[in-house]
């Protein structure tokens, strides 16, 4: 039995304790993985769908899946890389999401923290771009608000890197794909990136950030610059016209300088819809692996916690590799609040919901525990929130192992 806990210290309104940042994600490599994923994501039938209010379009596959990446200036398009960043947890003072943690895990790695869960979620960027023959360069100010609170999760400046030329746009006079991340100096540990139209790349399937000139473009117009995203079967997913001229060399639309090829201060914004972190999918029977209630052992108790002044919407999401036959164990424990768990496969498609399985250590609550064997490999997800909350924060034990 652990012995008793020091007792964790008391939030005011406002208050969030610090926690330590995390490093950069990792990004898909080689233009065959390009290949490949489009034909996976063509096989899979699963995947929900987040609507984009841009263009209707849908998002398919969890939040953070690795996307496809480019060759070399002469190749396709750059890396779709993978859902959320580490950066350091400043954000004008605010600090990082609630709770604190008591060191790394042995197995898990902490990849979100305190990200919206599920529900409208409102995304904008701010650009700030240099685009013309010779090159592309410059950042995006991006912010993810939840629409019925109207509190902004997160804070973020993205750099555009790893530029490449754009084989798929043969009209153009110049036209260039682009990829995305969050830069070391902003907070990024509250984003899930869930709109490609905002986020250009950092969202789920491999999208990438196009921009490009027409000389000739459609309904007669001319001298057209657009920018938008492609996702990883080549098919634009949204589309932002950016300067335009009619036949008669009338300027239509104004926000990039011919002569300097900035873009400064236009603002695109989408809303995203539904869950962020998995999918509603029917997971094949020969791949749902079994699931049942137990205690993990021989894992590394990790103290943390989630910040609940918006009531039961925030969560954190702990990630681990696992083998086909392997052994996912987990458990989360706590004091007073009411915690529970979301088992999410390496396909997005989320598996269980466990919520009340074991005693807590303090003998009030219930708590949540799982051991849910694996039928394929890959990256597996625990989800962590509260069920609901009776303090600002809902501190809690995370313990699980990979056997």
């Amino acid at each position: 039995m652990r012995p008793p806990r020091a007792s964790l210290p008391s939030l005011g309104p406002g208050q969030r304790p610090a926690r330590s940042p995390l490093g950069p994600g990792s990004h898909a490599p080689g233009p065959a993985v390009l290949l490949g994923l489009a034909l996976t994501l063509a096989a899979w039938g699963c995947g929900g769908d987040k609507g984009d209010s841009s263009d209707g379009s849908g998002e398919d596959g969890s939040d953070g899946s690795s996307g496809a990446d480019g060759a070399d200036d002469a190749g396709s398009g750059d890396d779709g890389g993978t859902g959320d960043d580490g950066g350091t947890g400043d954000d004008g003072g605010t600090g990082d999401g609630g709770g604190s943690t008591g060191g790394e895990h042995a197995y898990f790695t902490r990849v979100f923290d305190d990200v919206y869960r599920e529900g409208a979620l409102s995304t904008s960027s701010t650009l700030e771009l240099v685009a013309g023959p010779e090159a592309l360069s410059g950042s995006l100010t991006y912010t993810e608000t939840i629409v019925d609170q109207a509190w902004s999760t997160c804070h973020a400046t993205l750099d555009i890197v790893r530029v490449a030329t754009d084989p798929d746009c043969s009209d153009c006079e110049w036209g260039y794909t682009f990829f995305v991340e969050p830069s070391s100096t902003s907070r990024t540990t509250g984003c899930v990136f869930p709109s490609p139209t905002t986020s250009f790349g950092l969202g789920e399937g491999g999208y990438l950030g196009t921009l490009s000139k027409r000389a000739v473009g459609p309904g007669n117009l001319r001298n057209v610059v657009t920018l938008g995203t492609r996702n990883a079967l080549l098919s634009y997913v949204a589309e932002h016209t950016l300067y335009a001229e009619d036949t008669e060399g009338n300027v239509l639309v104004d926000i990039w300088d011919p002569s300097s090829g900035q873009v400064s201060g236009t603002t695109i914004t989408a809303e995203a819809h539904g869950p962020h972190l998995w999918s509603d999918c029917t997971v094949p029977e020969d791949l749902a692996g079994t699931t049942q209630t137990g205690v993990p052992t021989g894992g590394t108790e990790v103290n943390d916690g989630v910040d609940c002044r918006l009531g039961p919407e925030l969560v954190d999401v702990w990630e681990a590799e696992v083998v086909a036959g392997q052994t996912l164990l987990a458990s989360v424990d706590t004091s007073g609040d009411d915690p529970m768990m979301w088992l999410v496969d390496p396909l997005g498609c989320l598996l269980e919901v466990i919520d009340d399985s074991i005693g807590c250590s303090d003998d009030r609550p219930l708590c949540p525990a799982i051991n849910h064997t694996a039928a394929q490999d890959g990256t597996y997800r625990v989800v962590v929130g509260p069920r609901y909350c009776l303090n600002s924060t809902m501190n809690y034990y995370f313990d699980g192992a990979v056997q």
